[in-house]
């Protein structure tokens, strides 16, 4: 049986929730056993606690490993994402990059082709709806995704004969606050409002039309605005958008079959651009996207986002079991004792030798502040002899081989577990 390691971030939002759905759906037939790393890196600006969180990343010893796949695009501090892409290049193992392509020469890419994406949004606006003046609202200047995009909002307004003088870019971070901002601007008066304004993302594009449509501008008969990505709420908003379907799901499929075959040595092409979806809806004046009825339609929504809180609740969940113990015995007989919806069975708490030492042996502070120590130690209570019980072993081994007996699971999450910068241990859910 292979072994894959996924490294990913914010895993219970929804790009990196439906790429693992994906990836469960290939795990179930069969042959491979899914190891995955996840933090919540920059979830907010305490450097300390996101230098915690990523730190999990250097937790498996990938020579154990067939091949690694990183969710490139859930990282979205790039110095990380540089350096976990160097530090598993440097063990040799197959990794695929999953719809974000740092252009690293030894890694595989598999992700959306932004640049047919954003080819596809401008030629319907020029040859169905006759604009003549056209914004782009774009991502990050230095984001390989904005870059194609860009290139193909230029490249198919200069192929339909559009003036350069007709076109403008207003550039942004690819959030909300950045479409509030230029509509502010139309609405203001300081940008003249064009035929159509293409948003890098829905984010933005929500942003936009908030604005717009607050202060009396008609959309589509005053201007037409689409998006990119096809986010859930894209279709369930003030107004449905035009925009652009990334196949989340299929793409974490692809991602764990493409890995396997490289792995038992098949020939790949270094990139692979899955071809996305146009949906055609409100916002430019088109109905194509035909959903059943509203109330099934809002019916699928609401549980998509059930499942969607659920994850992280579930997380929040097993976090405030940690916190609320009070002690260490009393955490571990709670842990023994939770049970969520997301997860199978109990979670496992794995204590880092440096902390355990801290701890229990010394007064001296030996956490370590990057990586794992050699050494760690599984604590569980025993419901049979009603006691606290330890397991020391390899860092290496992630899971005891006692244990690992016991958990035949084919998909294990690896979390964190730290003070601030400093590492604690790690805990082991399924």
């Amino acid at each position: 049986m292979k072994k894959i390691a996924i490294f990913v971030s914010h895993w219970s939002e929804e790009q990196a929730k439906y790429f693992l759905e994906g990836a469960k759906r290939r795990t179930l037939e069969g042959g491979v056993r899914v190891s995955m790393f996840s933090s919540y890196g920059d979830f907010d600006g305490d450097k300390p606690v996101n230098f915690g969180e990523y730190n999990v990343f250097y937790l498996p010893d990938l020579s154990l490993f067939d091949g690694a796949i990183v969710v490139a695009n859930s990282i979205y501090d790039k110095t990380v994402l540089d350096n976990l892409v160097s530090h598993i290049n440097a063990y040799g193992v197959p990794l695929i990059l999953a719809d974000y392509d740092t252009g690293d020469d030894k890694a595989y890419f598999v992700g959306v082709d932004n640049y047919d994406g954003i080819s596809q949004i401008v030629e319907h606006l020029i040859i169905k709806h006759h604009c003549k003046k056209l914004h782009y609202v774009s991502g990050p200047d230095k984001d390989r995704e904005n870059i194609e995009r860009l290139q193909a909002f230029e490249d198919t307004t200069e192929k339909y004969g559009i003036p350069k003088e007709n076109t403008d870019v207003i550039h942004g971070m690819y959030q909300f606050a950045d479409g509030l901002s230029t509509g502010a601007k139309y609405v203001s008066g300081q940008l003249e409002l064009p035929d159509a304004v293409v948003c890098a993302n829905d984010l933005m594009a929500a942003g936009v039309c908030d604005v717009l449509l607050d202060n009396g501008v008609r959309i589509p008969d005053d201007v037409i605005v689409t998006g990119f990505d096809n986010y859930e709420f894209s279709q369930h908003y003030k107004i449905k958008f035009t925009t652009f379907d990334r196949p989340k799901e299929d793409l974490g499929y692809i991602c764990l079959d493409r890995i396997l075959k490289l792995t038992n040595g098949e020939k790949s092409e270094r990139q692979t651009k899955i071809r996305g979806r146009l949906v055609l809806s409100e916002s430019c004046g088109c109905n194509e996207e035909q959903y059943e009825n509203n109330l099934d339609y809002i019916r699928r929504i609401y549980i998509t986002n059930v499942t969607g809180n659920n994850t992280y609740s579930s997380t929040k969940e097993l976090t405030d079991t940690l916190l609320s113990a009070k002690d260490f015995e009393t955490m571990l007989v709670a842990l023994s004792n939770f049970s969520s919806t997301y997860f199978s069975n109990p979670p496992l708490l794995v204590i880092d030798d440096g902390f355990y030492k801290s701890m229990f042996r010394s007064s001296e502070d030996k956490r370590l502040m990057r990586g794992y120590s050699d050494k760690s130690h599984l604590f569980y209570y025993s419901e049979a002899s009603e006691k606290l019980c330890e397991i020391s072993f390899s860092t290496r081994e992630l899971i005891p081989e006692k244990m690992q007996k016991q958990k035949e699971n084919i998909f294990n999450f690896f979390m964190p577990l730290h003070f601030q910068g400093k590492c604690m241990g790690y805990i082991v859910a399924d």
